[in-house]
């Protein structure tokens, strides 16, 4: 069947070195698509945080640095304004304009602060809008509920106190771990706050 020539051996060797060239084309095609693709996925996500630090450092210098002090002005002002509601037997126009002032500094704050917040995240903004929201909103429930009588300290302190407290708490929380992401997730290393 097989000639033991040297022909016949010259010819199946080419064979051999064919094939071997083959394969080692193929393998070498296949590296350099796998070398590109990784050049691009680690591009595109270099890309990516030089746009995560762009944002963190535009929430840094246009809302934390110059305008955070309204921030805490909102729920010292509003605080100021619901202690009048310790008052005893406060007339209905009383609470009226007590509420009309606590939905002014909220639209103010709105103007002067959270507003900023949608420039560099819209996830961010609407977060801080919709508990400052639910925050005035039940205060206003709260203050013409005939139920329930905020002239007490206590009463005072669990639903006007420890709503302020707590929705200050957590809004503070969202921005410092704020970390430039789009979708504002708190988990990357670009944080504010330094990682444990």
């Amino acid at each position: 069947m097989f000639q033991d020539t040297p022909k016949a051996n010259s010819d199946l060797f080419e064979i051999v070195r064919t094939i071997s060239i083959v394969i080692t084309l193929i393998f070498s095609l296949i590296n350099l698509i796998y070398a590109v693709r990784i050049f691009n996925y680690k591009d595109k996500k270099d890309d990516l945080l030089k746009e995560n630090e762009l944002r963190l450092s535009a929430f840094r210098s246009l809302v934390l640095d110059y305008h955070l002090d309204k921030f805490y002005g909102f729920f010292e002002n509003v605080e100021k304004h619901l202690l009048k509601l310790r008052q005893p037997s406060i007339s209905i126009d009383k609470k009226r304009k007590i509420n009309e002032v606590i939905v002014e500094e909220l639209s103010a704050t709105r103007r002067a602060f959270v507003n900023l917040l949608s420039a560099v995240n819209e996830k961010l903004y609407d977060d801080t809008i919709r508990d400052l929201d639910e925050m005035i909103d039940g205060f206003t429930n709260r203050i013409f509920d005939g139920t329930t009588d905020l002239s007490n300290e206590t009463v005072f302190q669990q639903f006007i106190s420890n709503e302020l407290s707590r929705t200050r708490t957590k809004a503070l929380k969202r921005f410092l771990t704020y970390d430039g992401a789009e979708d504002a997730l708190p988990d990357s290393s670009l944080s504010i706050l330094p990682r444990p």
